[in-house]
């Protein structure tokens, strides 16, 4: 059953290196498929507003006033360069960092993004992309408004992402990722309003659980607060959830790396509350376990409960 659960483990996370914002700083197995071009094809110049100045306010966070990206440096090893620009914001689309990929490379190079980081949230964006040999790509590395909403982000302090590069044929790491800050005014981390309440702390990880109903950007659901004081980046699964002494379908993983914040959340139906005659729930119980991020291999576990309401 341990094997079984590691083959699963490990499937999930290498689908979550694959997301901005969810990586550890091993190399991933070789994917089932590589992204399509439509997949990393920059975004329209027209799509994106120049000018912050034009967007209203309504939108979204809004970045520093202080924000200055101009030309800043964020990789320049193996042959790959990769440079922040402008922040740019869009009434529709995601906000987002427009970035110029050089690859000086003689063959085809896949630049994966394996965390993103705001005002020391993971905020999980997604970012993929294959630039040819001697090529350069414009595009955007998009912030997630929702994920910006969800840490209660209102103003971006801080910006810092993490890049990898891989030789997709044949399959080789050329570069393991390693956090680039880029843009930070010094405005230390804010701790989310309500946290909920503590459910599992071992090797400096910190778990905090409440449970959400009718959220109109969540739904119905556990919302968790997770924050990393260890030193190693860490694989951290909440799972067996019970409430009021009923066992309820729902799971929840998270990459995070050391120093970092994230929110997750496990969803669940209302449907399922009601076959169970939960209509006040008062108490739930849950399972955290923390693995190497690199290996999977399991380091810690606990259960904890809190009070609902």
């Amino acid at each position: 059953m341990k094997h079984k659960r590691l083959i699963t483990a490990s499937l999930m996370s290498i689908a979550l290196l694959a997301a901005c914002g969810g990586g550890g700083g091993e190399s991933p197995k070789e994917p089932a498929a590589e992204p399509s071009p439509a997949a990393v094809t920059a975004a329209p110049e027209e799509s994106r507003r120049e000018s912050p100045a034009e967007l209203p306010e309504s939108s979204g966070p809004a970045p520093a006033e202080a924000l200055d990206l101009s030309s800043k440096v964020l990789v320049d090893e193996a042959g790959i360069r990769i440079t922040a620009g402008e922040y740019v914001q869009d009434d529709f689309l995601d906000d987002g960092i427009r970035i110029l990929i050089e690859n000086e490379n003689p063959m085809t190079c896949l630049i994966d993004c394996q965390l993103l980081v705001v005002n020391g949230y993971q905020v999980g964006g997604s970012f993929s992309a294959q630039v040819a040999a001697g090529k350069k790509l414009n595009t955007v590395l998009e912030i997630p408004r929702h994920a910006l909403r969800t840490a209660e982000i209102e103003e971006i302090h801080s910006v810092s992402a993490a890049f990898a590069v891989y030789d997709p044929e044949p399959w080789r790491t050329v570069l393991k990722p390693e956090e680039k800050v880029i843009f930070d005014d010094g405005t230390k981390a804010a701790e989310p309003s309500d946290p909920g309440t503590e459910v599992f702390f071992k090797e400096g990880v910190h778990v905090s659980a409440r449970m959400v109903r009718n959220d109109p950007f969540l739904g119905t659901g556990i919302i968790l607060y997770l924050k990393n004081e260890g030193e190693r980046t860490v694989y951290a699964e909440a799972k067996n959830l019970s409430i009021d002494g009923y066992m309820l379908e729902g799971y929840s993983g998270t990459i995070l790396w050391p120093g970092k914040r994230a929110i997750g959340k496990i969803y669940l139906a209302d449907g399922d509350l009601a076959e169970n005659g939960i209509t006040d729930p008062r108490e739930a119980e849950l399972y955290v376990g923390l693995m190497s991020a690199e290996t999977m291999e399991d380091i810690v576990s606990g259960t904890g409960t809190f009070r609902i309401g």
